[in-house]
C-alpha cells in the first residue's frame, strides 16, 4: 500500500476525533467563561444587597454604641429587591418588581440574610391556595434549648435567656465565677439577704448576664449549661480565636455560639433548598436542587458578621452543564477588634489588639498555671463605651 493511502486512512480515522476534541475544548472554554461571568454577577448582586442593609442602618450608632446592626423584615425585603435589581442589570433587562423575581425564581432557591440576633430566609413557598411565590420568613432566632432554659445567641456577646417563664436579657462578661461572687453578695445584701426577691427583680436592675446566670445557679432555678460560666483557670468565656491574634483556643461560650448559629442556618437552608425542587419541576426543570458544600471559612465568616448568602442553581450553561454556586457578602460591622482592659491595682487601662502589652499577653501559654495570675488581670471589651463604663482609661501608648 502506498504511503499516500496510509496518510488518507490516518486522516479518516483521526480527523473526527480531532474535530470532536476541538469542539469539546471550545465548549469547555465557553462554559468556563459563563461560570466566571455568573460568579461575578452573583457576587455583585449579593454585595449590593448587603450595601442596602448598611445604608438603611445607622452605622455610627452600631459601631460605637450598641454594636447591633439589626435587620428588620422590611430592611431584608429591600435588600432582596436590590439583589434582583442587580441581576436584572447584568442580564440587560429592566427591573419590574415581582416579574423579575418570577423570571429568576427557578434558579434562585434561597437568599439568607444573617442579622445580629437572628436570620431571614427568602425562598419559594406554597400558600393556602396552592400558589407558589417568594416569601420572606419571620426572623428565625439562633436558639439553643437545654433543660428548662432556652438560650438565644447573637453574633456578639449579647444573650437572651428564657428560664421558667422568666425572660432575662444581657451581655456576657469575661468574669470567672470567683469574680462574680462579690457582686452577687453586694446585691444580696441590698435585698436584705432575700435571694428569691433578688431573683425576681434581677431582670430590671442589671444586664450583666454573667451575674444573672450566677444568681440563677445559686437559687437552683435551673441547671445552667456549662458554656455560660467559667471557673478560674479555664479558658475565658469571651476568648474568640477569630478575633484575637495568636493561636488561642476559643472559649466555650463562643464555640457553642458558633455551632448553634451554623447548625440552625444550615438546617433551615437545607430544608428550603430541598423543597425548591417541587416548585422547579412545575416550572419544567429536572435539576435536583441540593445545598452545595460550603467551605468552613465561609461558614465562619457568615456567623461572625452581618452577611447575605445567595444561591443560584440549575441554570443551564453549555451542553448538559448547570451552574451551582453561592455568594457570601459580609458587612464587617460586628466583627470589630476587641479592646483589652488591664487592671493592676488602681491602674485600669484598655488597649487595642496591636498594643505591645496585648501582644505580650497573647504570647503567654494560657494553659500554664504560672501565667494565670497575669491573665486574670485582663478583661475583654466590645468597644470604648463599655470599657469606659467600667472605669478603664485609654492606653497612652496605643491610643485605642
Amino acid at each position: 500500500m502506498k504511503l499516500q493511502h496510509f496518510c488518507i486512512i490516518f486522516l479518516i480515522i483521526i480527523l473526527p476525533f480531532s474535530i470532536i476534541a476541538r469542539n469539546t475544548t471550545r465548549e469547555y472554554m465557553l462554559t468556563l467563561r459563563d461560570q466566571v461571568r455568573l460568579n461575578n454577577v452573583i457576587d455583585s448582586a449579593t454585595q449590593d444587597a448587603l450595601d442596602m442593609i448598611v445604608d438603611l442602618n445607622d452605622e455610627f450608632q452600631s459601631l460605637y454604641f450598641a454594636q447591633q446592626f439589626n435587620i428588620t423584615q422590611s430592611v431584608a425585603k429591600e435588600a432582596v429587591k436590590s439583589f434582583f435589581q442587580t441581576l436584572a442589570i447584568n442580564y440587560n433587562m429592566p427591573y419590574i418588581e415581582g416579574a423579575t423575581e418570577s423570571y429568576f425564581s427557578t434558579y434562585v432557591p434561597a437568599i439568607v440574610l444573617i442579622g445580629y440576633d437572628g436570620f431571614y430566609i427568602y425562598s419559594i413557598n406554597e400558600d393556602n391556595n396552592g400558589v407558589f411565590a417568594y416569601q420572606m420568613s419571620p426572623k428565625i432566632p439562633y436558639a439553643y434549648e437545654e433543660g428548662d432554659m432556652i438560650v438565644n445567641f447573637t453574633l456578639g456577646n449579647d444573650v437572651k435567656i428564657l428560664c421558667k417563664n422568666v425572660y432575662y436579657e444581657g451581655t456576657m462578661t469575661d468574669n470567672y465565677i470567683s469574680d462574680t461572687t462579690p457582686k452577687y453578695n453586694e446585691y444580696l445584701t441590698a435585698f436584705g439577704g432575700d435571694a428569691d426577691k433578688l431573683k425576681t427583680y434581677l431582670p430590671d436592675i442589671t444586664d450583666d448576664m454573667s451575674l444573672i446566670i450566677y444568681v440563677l445557679d445559686r437559687s437552683s432555678t435551673a441547671t445552667i449549661p456549662d458554656f455560660l460560666y467559667a471557673n478560674a483557670g479555664e479558658t475565658p468565656l469571651l476568648q474568640d480565636y477569630s478575633r484575637a491574634s495568636g493561636d488561642l483556643p476559643a472559649g466555650k461560650f463562643h464555640e457553642t455560639r458558633r455551632n448553634v448559629i451554623m447548625t440552625t442556618i444550615r438546617e433551615v437552608l437545607q430544608e428550603e433548598i430541598n423543597s425548591h425542587s417541587a416548585y422547579a419541576s412545575l416550572m419544567g426543570s429536572s435539576y435536583d436542587f441540593r445545598l452545595p458544600e460550603i467551605s468552613n471559612d465561609d461558614w465562619t465568616n457568615s456567623i461572625n458578621d452581618i452577611s447575605v448568602m445567595a444561591f443560584i442553581q440549575g441554570l443551564p450553561i453549555g451542553i448538559n452543564q448547570y451552574y451551582n454556586n453561592y455568594a457570601l457578602g459580609g458587612a464587617k460591622i460586628v466583627n470589630a477588634s476587641y479592646l483589652y482592659g488591664y487592671k493592676n491595682g488602681a491602674q485600669m487601662y484598655y488597649h487595642d489588639e496591636k498594643c505591645p502589652d496585648v501582644q505580650a499577653l497573647l504570647a503567654l501559654n494560657m494553659d500554664d498555671p504560672a501565667n494565670q495570675a497575669e491573665i486574670n488581670k485582663w478583661q475583654i471589651f466590645l468597644n470604648r463605651v463599655e470599657a469606659a463604663s467600667q472605669g478603664y482609661f485609654p492606653c497612652n501608648k496605643c491610643k485605642p
